[in-house]
């Protein structure tokens, strides 16, 4: 990855949302468990910088996953989901969606699944979001009900899992 620009404490010209997307790709290529001095390094400040434009790590890893996943949300509603839909269809369609941030394959979306199953916030709060998102683009675009885009999702989510620990082949195999 090219070296970030440097922001430095007394140099405020530069935007949050440079600093938001500069972040996301660090979050992306590292995932969420970087500290705000890991991060701030990663992308030429320092933690003060961040600590100015975030009050706290936990506020900078909402506004940063929430700006990957508005990405991505308008990626998919720009993007023809199939209908009928199975899964697998679903993690090309994401896959697609996602380019450039493979949320998948990075890890990242398993890093926030994990956080969220145990309890974590702010990841409980982000992944409901997340996942409120894509619910409501299946819903409007598939004409499913909430219990069925669930499915959908868990399903894909479910073939992400398989191929990122077995094989893109197992993936296949195991989708209906």
């Amino acid at each position: 990855m090219p070296k970030a620009p440097a922001f430095t404490s007394t140099d405020f010209s530069r935007s949050k949302l440079t600093l938001v997307q500069l972040l996301s790709e660090q979050l992306i290529a590292g995932g969420v468990n970087q500290s705000l001095r890991t991060l701030a390094a990663c992308v030429g400040t320092s933690h003060r910088v961040l600590l100015h434009h975030f009050a706290d790590h936990s506020q900078l890893l909402r506004e940063c996953l929430l700006y990957i996943n508005e990405i991505v949300v308008s990626r998919l509603d720009s993007i023809d989901v199939p209908s009928p839909c199975n899964p697998h269809d679903l993690a090309k369609v994401i896959a697609r969606a996602s380019r450039g941030m493979d949320i998948f394959g990075s890890g990242l979306w398993f890093e926030i699944l994990a956080q969220a199953a145990r309890d974590n916030e702010p990841f409980v709060e982000i992944a409901r979001e997340i996942e409120g998102n894509w619910v409501e683009i299946l819903k409007e675009r598939l004409a499913l009900d909430r219990n069925s885009a669930l499915g959908l999702i868990a399903s894909t989510e479910g073939l992400a899992v398989l191929e990122a620990v077995f094989s893109r082949t197992a993936s296949r195999l195991a989708s209906f």
